[in-house]
């Protein structure tokens, strides 16, 4: 007895540490892709440009590649592998029968095993949501760049076409009175992550920055007693309000069904 105790613990601490082992990586996939959904304002357009492609693998990697660039392409296909390599790895550990692997089926490990499956469920199925809040977190510190192109406005809305200082020339629709601008060379926030693309104004003084690039993504300054809501644009565009977050100083983050 005293030497088969011993030849039992050591056979089964390496199949133990290969099993910590997967959940680190399990673990590591899992923060670093939520990291990359939060902070990264390409990481929604990329999953888009793959569901897109659904059809083919090859033809949705070709189309990711095009819109976000290979190297995020590439990163997200590396954490995909290590994340369903050492899922794969840790349900086969449950599956064996060996004396070491007995410790994987407790109730503990199968409630841990249960929970990453959930985790990586919840992120699949939230990433849009993931990624709208990155977006509100980012813009939250650029109140102050929004102001420079929305103060001016406020108080003098430009008749006809035209250029302003921080906005640059612009075309202003519909002839006459004007409610929409289009901006010709769209100025940017954020560091040059985004780009404003034109401005609408309403009746009660609100003004809605599109955001470059994605037609559903507004920015909106509203006065006191507005929030944001459907309308119709300048040049006789529907928005149908989906949903908004607000950002401060009367500044919404706005996203339209179009």
């Amino acid at each position: 007895m005293k030497s088969f105790q011993p030849t039992i613990g050591l056979s089964a601490i390496p199949s133990l540490n290969r099993w910590n082992c997967l959940y680190v990586v399990q673990l590591a996939t899992l923060v670093a892709m939520l990291s990359w959904a939060i902070f990264d304002p390409l990481f929604e357009p990329l999953v888009e440009a793959l569901i897109r492609g659904s059809e083919s693998p090859i033809a949705a990697l070709r189309l990711a590649k095009e819109m976000v660039g290979a190297w995020r392409a590439s990163l997200l296909v590396l954490l995909l592998v290590l994340a369903g390599g050492s899922l794969g790895g840790l349900f086969l550990g449950m599956l064996k029968g060996t004396a070491a692997s007995r410790s994987v089926r407790s109730l503990r490990s199968l409630m841990m095993l249960t929970a990453v499956v959930a985790l990586w469920c919840g992120l699949v199925i939230n990433h849009a949501s993931l990624a709208w809040q990155g977006k509100r977190l980012r813009l939250v510190s650029r109140i102050d760049e929004l102001e420079t192109i929305a103060r001016p406005l406020r108080s003098d809305w430009p008749r006809e076409d035209g250029e302003l200082p921080r906005i640059g020339p612009f075309m202003a629709y519909p002839f006459g009175d004007p409610t929409t601008m289009i901006l010709l060379a769209p100025p940017t926030v954020s560091g040059g992550e985004i780009c404003i693309a034109t401005i609408q104004r309403c009746g009660d003084g609100a003004l809605k920055l599109q955001l470059g690039g994605d037609s559903a993504d507004w920015v909106e300054w509203h006065p006191e007693s507005s929030e944001p809501e459907s309308f119709v644009g300048g040049l006789q565009d529907s928005h149908h309000l989906r949903s908004h977050l607000r950002l401060g100083s009367g500044w919404f983050l706005v996203r339209y069904d179009a």
